[in-house]
């Protein structure tokens, strides 16, 4: 085959475009990251044979420059996976090698011997099955793999956690998902993943300033209800909307915490919501026509700052949740009765899973779907009777599902994964679990009960980094200048020793990775490039190194990379989740978070020894040690306020009130004081200080945006006259497609 035949050629169900590294489903266009394009130009090689790891490493990485090949070489093929919509488990098209490496087992073809172009079909699995001449593709010239600093810039999948979602569908929320196992949703950047069918018509619903998201329709479909943050920005408010009116009534004033998740009664009489703040988390109740007080139903667990979702029957008597059932358990699957406050737990997820989150009650209310996250961003799909048992698991891809909703005929549910980027619905079969591309859907969100409508979120955001300088350590603030901003996120900026250089995250690229930049944000370098799942970088006190956490499979582990974003090389191990780690003041050891007990505690490993000691036992998340030594200061999931503990261990002391939950990361140790961000504060979220001498909090800078919680976003140089910190902007809208049937 000449090369000019050669340029396209169908791999299974797909069609493979070489020159611009993009597969097509139908009309579907999936671009590929340069690793995952290589590594699939090298299968299309030698089709049905085996393709080792050392002969990727040998073409990926010819210089050695990474460490790391066993993990590098796993993401770019679940990303080759995710694109083809694959499974290691039930392999399609790349099959796994035990210890040696992959193989392609799918077709390829030649389109031009296909009767009938790709997109014509409605088919992917006959498609398949087609009878045609296959090739040989000719091998790639190696000279066109680009150096490791160069790959990943191809990316167009939608980030981890994440990517076009469903509350909020885009590359921001995603990774925001990541770290908070299910957002609030205070910023996304949403990209609709395809448009509806001909016969389906769409209209604005709102047409407000801000973010608008979590939409319901009322059971007579007259009214919608959501939450919005334009009168109070940093919380977020319940709001009922008369379908064609652009006028919003405010039902709810939240003063503290964050409101999630109304449903309608089924009388359309009253609205329930879920509320989480510093005391925990519960379901409330308020009168759909305003003018009344919130009433609580129950308590729930409040995990970062989120209550799942929940569904309200439709004879009113109970609400299908996700809560805890035993102390510090993961989070099931849970009927509570509205007449008696009685609660059944249907499911038992295994102990130190995340849980069973995204409960969606079916049509006729005899079953629950739910998705299974055993760890930030591996979720499947399962099924439970509203009576108990007939536990059922629907998919077995490991994938991250943001959200999911029944079809109308109940046979179906429809969920966004990263199978294929977040860029377009899926549907799975309750009965057989058979999973194809939905055709009816725009996006996961609100069902009208007859099918006919869907109410669901579109809109856009951003993250920036912003510097300000002080005239002294808690002192006034001097000037204040946005040093990074690009579209999506950036964020987790922590400043160098010498204070020359910021490394952070970003998606800039379309998956989260960390970057380097210099003090004034210019000349940025992109320091990994794994596809995703990189986050919360911490310089060393040499300024030579740099500590992150990183997600190669099902656990995050921490891992340290030279300031170069050389020399990677993996830190903790072990069948739970390490990460969001800092260095100890003399470089000798690393501090990080770890659930390896159950809950999430503060452990601290000696890099030369090994060793690995527990540093509290109360729970913990961030820490940061004085620059004494003799003191560890840290923040909690589950909780608000700033701790300390002994370095050596013993009383675990509470000394601030804020961070308030969900804002474990918002605080900085410097040598005088700790700076923190009070986001409950009366005049807007606010950096306080608190100093160490005075045992005083005074106000120091009262921020214009949203200080974007769920992740590590304030910092400071060690003398305190210098801050970086986060502001979020973000906008949306609730479209609703009808005629859906």
């Amino acid at each position: 085959m000449d090369a000019a035949d050669s340029d396209r050629v169908r791999v299974g169900a797909f069609e493979l475009d070489r020159d611009a590294g993009e597969l097509y489903a139908g009309h579907q266009r999936i671009r590929l990251q340069e690793q995952p394009f290589q590594i699939l130009l090298m299968l299309l090689e030698r089709p049905k044979g085996l393709i080792t790891r050392e002969e990727i490493q040998k073409k990926l990485w010819p210089d050695d420059r990474v460490v790391e090949f066993e993990h590098s070489i796993h993401t770019a093929i679940n990303k080759l996976r995710i694109a083809f919509g694959d499974s290691a488990q039930n392999p399609r098209y790349i099959e796994t090698v035990a210890r040696r490496g992959y193989r392609l087992i799918a077709t390829v073809e030649r389109p031009d011997t296909v009767e009938g172009l790709l997109e014509n079909s409605t088919d992917p699995e006959e498609l398949s099955h087609k009878k045609t001449s296959a090739v040989t593709i000719p091998p790639e010239d190696s000279g066109s793999v680009r150096a490791h600093q160069n790959m990943g810039e191809r990316a167009g999948r939608l980030r981890p956690w994440f990517i076009a979602i469903i509350l909020v569908c885009t590359v921001a929320l995603c990774s925001w998902l990541v770290r908070s196992v299910a957002a609030h949703g205070l910023l996304a950047t949403f990209r609709i993943g395809h448009s509806p069918p001909a016969t389906a018509h769409t209209i604005p619903l709102t047409s407000l300033p801000g973010l608008v998201r979590d939409p319901a329709f009322s059971p007579d479909e007259k009214q919608i209800a959501f939450l919005w943050n334009g009168e109070n920005p940093t919380k977020s408010d319940l709001y009922v909307q008369t379908i064609g009116s652009d006028k919003p009534l405010r039902l709810t004033h939240t003063s503290s915490g964050l409101v999630r998740s109304p449903t309608w009664s089924p009388d359309g009489r009253e609205i329930a919501f879920a509320r989480c703040d510093d005391h925990g988390g519960a379901i409330f109740v308020v009168p759909a026509k305003g003018g009344g007080n919130e009433r609580k139903l129950t308590e729930v667990a409040c995990i970062t700052g989120d209550v799942q979702f929940s569904n309200w029957s439709s004879d009113g008597k109970f609400l299908v949740l996700a809560d805890r059932c035993f102390p510090n358990g993961p989070r099931a699957i849970v009927v509570f009765s509205v007449q008696t406050g009685d609660r059944r737990c249907l499911t038992t997820p295994p102990s130190g899973d995340i849980g069973d989150l995204a409960p969606a009650l079916s049509p006729d209310q005899g079953s629950i779907a739910f998705i299974r996250m055993p760890t930030h961003q591996v979720c499947d799909i399962y099924t439970v009777s509203v009576t108990g048992g007939n536990l059922r698991r629907l998919t077995s891809e490991n994938k991250f599902i943001p959200k999911i909703m029944w079809a109308a005929d109940g046979r179906s549910i429809i969920f966004k994964s990263t199978r294929s980027g977040l860029g377009r619905p899926w549907r799975v079969s309750v009965d057989t679990g058979a999973i194809e591309a939905d055709n009816i859907y725009p996006e996961v969100g609100a069902l009208s009960r007859d099918g006919g409508r869907l109410a669901y979120t579109q809109g856009s955001g951003s993250a920036s980094i912003w510097r300000a300088d002080l005239l002294r350590g808690g002192g006034p603030v001097v000037s204040q200048t946005r040093v990074i901003a690009t579209s999506g996120t950036n964020d987790a900026a922590q400043l160098s020793p010498d204070g020359r250089h910021i490394v952070f995250e970003s998606v800039r690229t379309g998956s989260r990775e960390i970057w380097r930049s210099n003090a004034d944000g210019t000349d940025p370098k992109q320091l990994t490039f794994y596809g995703g799942h990189a986050g919360t970088p911490r310089w060393s006190p040499d300024g030579k190194r740099i500590a992150f956490d990183y997600r190669p499979d099902t656990h995050a582990q921490v891992f340290v990379i030279d300031s170069e974003g050389r020399n990677v090389h993996a830190i903790t191990s072990g069948d739970y989740q390490n990460g969001v780690a800092s260095w100890s003041r003399d470089g000798a050891s690393l501090y990080f978070m770890s659930n390896r007990t159950g809950d999430w505690q503060v452990w601290k490993r000696v890099l030369a020894a090994g060793r690995e000691t527990q540093i509290t036992y109360h729970g913990g998340m961030a820490a940061f040690e004085s620059f004494d030594g003799k003191t560890v200061y840290y923040s909690k999931l589950e909780g608000a306020g700033i701790w300390s503990v002994p370095a050596t261990g013993g009383e675990e002391r509470r000394i601030t009130e804020a961070p308030h939950i969900g804002y474990w990361g918002h605080f900085a140790v410097v040598e005088t004081g700790i700076y923190l961000v009070d986001a409950d504060a009366a005049n807007g979220p606010t950096i306080l200080y608190y100093g160490f001498k005075t045992g005083q909090i005074m106000p120091v800078l009262v921020l214009k945006g949203d200080p974007f919680p769920l992740t590590a976003n304030l910092a400071a140089s060690p003398d305190g006259r210098t801050l970086l910190y986060v502001q979020a902007e973000s906008k949306s809208v609730i479209l609703m497609a009808e005629n859906l049937q």
